[in-house]
Formats: structure tokens, sequence, C-alpha cells
């Protein structure tokens, strides 16, 4: 809508014409709205079929994420940054952390020793001719693949009595670790890597791995359907 204004200058009346006002629709603005309301009727009248799988997608991508909230596993260094050698103090180490199913121990040491999986019985006498898996290498990666206590010491007995012993209670997928005892089963030998491995870290959520991707492929296609309806 334009405004008209006029005014007396002596005889003489001057009229000069009003720009649109801001709130009425301009042409551009009209015209958008008339694409959207074409994109959006095309919408509406587009397939059941296509719909539907619009939001099968949906659905899927959204428990693909939802799957895998609050997964995550930690690797610890044994020993922190002294490691898996004489003079530290293990069950001071092992108090400052609660372990959980799927968790895994790094052993970083020496040539001169080396890591027993032991029984509850061998860990408090030392002995060592009786280990459930030895790991040797100077890396020595073990998996917390139950939730029980695991009892580790140093191949050279003198070393075990001088504290290179240690043992870690695992819980379930909670933080919180359990408060039984039981003596571990049979386990696969350790593997050893070839290379050193990093302190404590927490590994990436499952859903910050695999959210962005999946959405921004389900909001591209959904762009693409709306851009063509």
């Amino acid at each position: 809508m334009f405004g008209v204004c006029t005014w007396a200058r002596g005889e003489k009346a001057e009229a000069f014409t009003l720009a649109p006002l801001p709130h009425e629709p301009t042409g551009d603005h009209l015209q958008l709205e008339m694409k959207m309301k074409m994109k959006m009727k095309g919408l509406s009248n587009s397939s059941p079929a296509i719909a539907r799988a619009a939001v099968l997608f949906f659905v899927a991508a959204a428990a693909t994420c939802w799957s895998g909230e609050g997964v995550q596993a930690t690797q610890y260094t044994v020993g922190g940054s002294s490691g898996w050698t004489l003079g530290v103090d293990y069950t001071t180490w092992a108090s400052q952390s609660s372990f959980k199913t799927g968790d895994s121990l790094v052993f970083s040491y020496g040539e001169l020793h080396s890591v027993l999986q032991v029984s509850e019985s061998d860990y408090k006498a030392c002995i060592t001719t009786n280990a459930l898996s030895t790991g040797t290498g100077g890396n020595t990666v073990v998996k917390l693949e139950n939730a029980q206590t695991y009892y580790f010491i140093c191949g050279v007995a003198s070393h075990c009595g001088s504290g290179m012993q240690l043992s870690v209670t695992v819980g379930g997928t909670s933080s919180s670790p359990s408060t039984g005892t039981t003596t571990p089963s049979t386990s696969k030998t350790p593997t050893t890597p070839s290379s050193s491995s990093m302190e404590p870290s927490s590994a990436t959520f499952v859903i910050s791995y695999y959210s962005l991707p999946t959405f921004t492929i389900f909001f591209t296609l959904l762009h693409l359907f709306v851009s063509k309806a």
C-alpha cells in the first residue's frame, strides 16, 4: 500500500509518494510465499510410500545413535607414567579408578620384567609357575572382559615380593566396581602391541561417532526431497 501526502506552499500544493509500508508484502515477498506454498503442497501430495520411507529412515538413524548411548571403554596404563616396575604402589594406583568390563590395562615395562595373570592364591604367595597367562616384550595389553577380580604379578618372584603385583576388581557396565571377589577363570594370553599406549583416556561415545554422519545424510535426503516436490 502506498500513501500520498500533500502540503500547501503558498497557493500551490505539492504531493509526494511514500515508500511501501514495512508491513505490507512486496512483490519479492509474495513470490517467495507462493514458492513455499507450492513446495508444501507438493510435499503433502507426495507418494505415501516415499513419506513412509523417510519416516523409517529417521527411526533407523535415531536407533543407530541411541543404541550406542553410554557405551565407552577406557584404557589404563598401569602405574601411570611410571609403568610396570619396582617402587610403585599399585594398590593405591588401582584404588583411584573404577574399572568396568570392556576396559583395558596396558603394562609398559623393561626387559627385566614380565606380566603374569595368576589366581588369588598364587598372587598372595607370589608363585610364578602356575600363570593363567603370560605377557612379555615390554608392552602388554589385557582386556578386562569379565566382572571379576584380576590378579597380576611380575614373572620374577623377588620382584613380586617387592611390590610388583596388582589386583583389579572389575564391575559391570556401571561405574561402580563389584563388591564380590572371585578367582579369575583361564583367559586368553594377553596381546603385545608393537607400540606403547598412551595415558588413560576414555574412548569416544559410539553415539558421537555415528550420529553426525547419519543425521547429515538424513537431512540431505530430506532437503533434496523437498526441493523436488
